[in-house]
C-alpha cells in the first residue's frame, strides 16, 4: 500500500487510482455545466457521447473533466516520487554502512 499524510490523514494512493480507473475513461470534456465523454462507442445519445454529470456550475465541471485524467498521473507520479525516495535511502544506508566499515579499517 501507497500512503501519504494529507493534513494528517492517510491516503491510500493505491486504492485512489482504483477508483479513478473504474470510473468511465477519459478524457472528458465540459460544456457549460455538464461533463461528457466524446465519441465512446457506447452512448446515451444519439451523436456517440456519454453523458458523466451536471456539476451545476462551469468551474466545477472543469474541475471534474481535468481531474479525470490529471488525478491518475498525479497519483503515479507521487507513487513514482516514493519508490525513488525508498531507493534513494537504502542506497544512503548502505553508503553509511560502507563507510562506518572503512572508518573501523582505520581507527
Amino acid at each position: 500500500m501507497t500512503a501519504v499524510a494529507v493534513k494528517g490523514q492517510a491516503r491510500d494512493l493505491e486504492a485512489d487510482l482504483a477508483i479513478c480507473e473504474a470510473a468511465t475513461p477519459g478524457p472528458w470534456n465540459k460544456e457549460g455545466s455538464e461533463v461528457w465523454r466524446r465519441g465512446t462507442g457506447y452512448t446515451d445519445s444519439e451523436d456517440g457521447h456519454k453523458w458523466i454529470c451536471d456539476a451545476f456550475k462551469a468551474e466545477n465541471a472543469q474541475l471534474i473533466a481535468a481531474a479525470r485524467e490529471g488525478w491518475p498521473y498525479a497519483i503515479r507520479r507521487a507513487m513514482e516520487a516514493e519508490a525513488e525516495v525508498d531507493r534513494l535511502r537504502n542506497e544512503l544506508q548502505m553508503a553509511y554502512e560502507r563507510i562506518s566499515y572503512l572508518r573501523g579499517l582505520y581507527d
